[in-house]
């Protein structure tokens, strides 16, 4: 079609609007691609016809603007309305749209489902909102579902200290069994261009730490239990330090030492301060500044929270205003009780009821072999790709016509070459997931991150749109169960820690959305934005996995980057890894329906009928 048209459909009927449309777009979703399925429909009471009984095409009434808009029905519809407005930032919905057309995805899908249950005391899964995306059907969903008794985070009572959530925990033990390297500095490396205050600008620093209690915490033994003491801010000790780079001879050179040290710096937990700045002067109109924060109190959601606040923090003081960020309600000690009292309940206990029936009956490391002689000390290295933007929004909208996102079908692909080179049939991918499943947790910082396992069967038989709605129902399962901790899960299925090793799988993936990602801000006259000073360093979600891929959606297509074990796998091996995921990609979706076994992965020698795969990747 050219440039602007759009593909309509005249639908003659007496039933409800959005009922109609609902069913008749789903329908044929199911069974036609994504441009044959029309954008707008017009329902009528009756076709207006020409005297020889053929349609009169030129009394068809004109579809409006955009997608038809149906007002809401109801109360509840009026409710959910609002709920998608908010949190896809869009004034205007049809209670007949889907919710992953209009730029929905599984994060914003958790934030919808998260404000349902607070705002409609309704039991409602993720799963819901995939199997019905539109406000219509999600309505009529929810009033078939019973209510709950919606918990929130309160404030605990003050104390002299509190308990660690299972994350801190964690990262805690690790701490004590590296000697103050597991998990350590995460440092963020931001340029601000133009006259910068610095007098602001750590008076903004400050207020931070203000603000955030988790910022100005300690982690310190009462008895034989490790708790977490929150330091009132007078007392806490916050760095700034200023260092003028002005007439540095090679300040690039300078700014990436500077990096490497401060990452490579420990911090004493129960000392502190596990929250430090560096402002490093390139000129008077050009300065770097190094955050650095300890995984215990951090992660990636949470620098962009900080990141958000200092914006408006400076831009305020600069001005010589006062704070305009209203106090929070709640901080992370008072989540880090809410969660223990979760995990301790009947929620709990259904979490880790689903997770050991997942997980039981003993997991393989991933059967591919290395190419290297492993080194004394793990090392990682990134290898990184680009998948055009033709593959991307056909992969995306394969995904959704499959009631899946672009997570999903990326996540089957990448299942299905590792199958393909490997053998194996059991295999699961960690994926992070953020963990603030109220909304009340979204202004928050702290480690709320959490890890999750999906464990799929791949056989050789399988049609690639047969695995990808399998690991749908996998992915939907464990993103409504995201709360129960890794850690706990590995002791109850009594598996075996390994140096080095993840010991739940070898693969990761993470997608990026939203929140994630380089975001540029303004504050002031000054241009803040994060910059790669830098190779990116393994989160704590890629530790000891043999590959994590880290995709990033842009304009010119999905950014790929594959962080692996360089002790075990050469860069050649990674990079014949890469552009066998780009066959897969570009073979199903030619055919949706190949067989998992008949996939060449690129190599026209390799058999279309071959039922063992290849497990030597040197013929990549």
């Amino acid at each position: 079609m050219d440039d602007g048209a759009k593909l309509v459909a005249w639908l003659c009927a007496s039933h409800p609007e959005a009922e109609l449309i609902e069913a008749v777009r789903g329908h044929l979703r199911q069974r036609l691609p994504d441009y044959m399925v029309p954008s707008a429909f017009v329902v009528v009471t009756a076709f207006e016809t020409l005297p020889n009984g053929k349609l009169d095409r030129a009394r068809l009434p004109e579809p409006g603007d955009g997608p038809d808009h149906v007002a809401p029905a109801n109360a509840l519809e009026a409710q959910l309305t609002a709920i998608w407005q908010e949190v896809l930032g869009q004034a205007r919905i049809s209670t007949t749209a889907n919710f992953f057309e209009l730029g929905g995805n599984s994060l914003s899908a958790t934030k919808v489902v998260a404000r349902i249950r607070r705002d409609l005391q309704a039991k409602l899964e993720i799963r819901s909102l995939f199997a019905h995306p539109t406000i219509s059907g999600l309505a009529k969903r929810i009033a078939d579902t019973q209510p709950i008794d919606y918990v929130p985070v309160t404030p605990l009572p003050a104390q002299t200290h509190y308990e660690l959530s299972p994350a801190q925990t964690r990262l805690w033990v690790q701490d004590r069994l590296n000697a103050g390297q597991a998990g350590g500095p995460l440092p963020t490396s931001l340029l601000f261009e133009g006259v910068l205050d610095v007098d602001a600008l750590v008076r903004a620093f400050r207020a931070l730490s203000e603000r955030h209690e988790i910022l100005r915490t300690r982690f310190v033994l009462a008895g034989n239990q490790p708790v977490q003491q929150v330091l009132p801010p007078g007392e806490a000790a916050f760095p700034v330090e200023v260092v003028n780079l002005q007439d540095a001879e090679d300040r690039d050179a300078q700014v990436i030492s500077i990096y490497e040290s401060e990452r490579l710096a420990p911090m004493d937990l129960a000392a502190g301060p596990l929250f430090r700045v560096k402002l490093l002067r390139l000129s008077e109109v050009r300065h770097v500044c190094l955050c650095t924060m300890h995984h215990i109190v951090s992660d990636g959601w949470s620098t962009e929270v900080l990141l958000d606040d200092l914006s408006k923090l400076y831009d305020a003081f600069v001005q010589r205003r006062d704070n305009p960020l209203p106090a929070l309600s709640i901080q992370y000690k008072d989540y880090a009780g809410w969660l223990n009292r979760l995990l301790a309940g009947p929620d709990g206990a259904r979490m880790k009821d689903y997770w050991l029936a997942k997980l039981g009956g003993g997991l393989r490391a991933l059967a591919l072999p290395g190419d290297v002689e492993q080194p004394a000390a793990p090392s990682w290295k990134t290898w990184r790709f680009e998948l055009p933007a033709a593959e991307t929004a056909a992969l995306d909208a394969l995904g959704k016509r499959h009631g899946a996102t672009l997570f999903v079908a990326l996540l089957s692909a990448i299942k299905a070459l590792f199958y393909r080179r490997s053998g194996q049939e059991d295999i699961v991918v960690g994926t992070p997931v953020a963990g603030r499943e109220l909304p009340e947790l979204e202004a928050q910082v702290g480690p709320y991150l959490n890890v999750l396992a999906l464990r799929d069967r791949v056989a050789g038989d399988d049609r690639f749109d047969t695995l990808l709605t399998r690991v749908r129902d996998t992915t939907l399962e464990a993103f409504s169960h995201p709360l129960y901790p890794l850690d706990r899960l590995l002791d109850e299925l009594h598996i075996k820690r390994v140096a080095g090793r993840n010991p739940l799988f070898d693969i990761g993936l993470t997608l990026q959305n939203q929140r994630e990602g380089a975001v540029d801000r303004y504050a002031g006259q000054v241009h803040i934005a994060e910059r790669p000073d830098h190779d990116p360093q393994r989160a704590d979600t890629e530790a000891a996995t043999d590959f994590w891929f880290l995709a990033e959606p842009r304009a010119e297509g999905l950014a790929i980057s594959v962080v692996y074990h360089a002790g075990r796998f050469s860069e050649a091996l990674v990079q014949g890894l890469a552009d066998a995921l780009t066959s897969v990609i570009g073979e199903v979706l030619a055919d949706p329906g190949v067989r998992i076994r008949n996939l060449t992965l690129g190599q026209p020698a390799l058999h279309a009928e071959t039922r063992q795969p290849t497990v030597e990747l040197s013929a990549f």
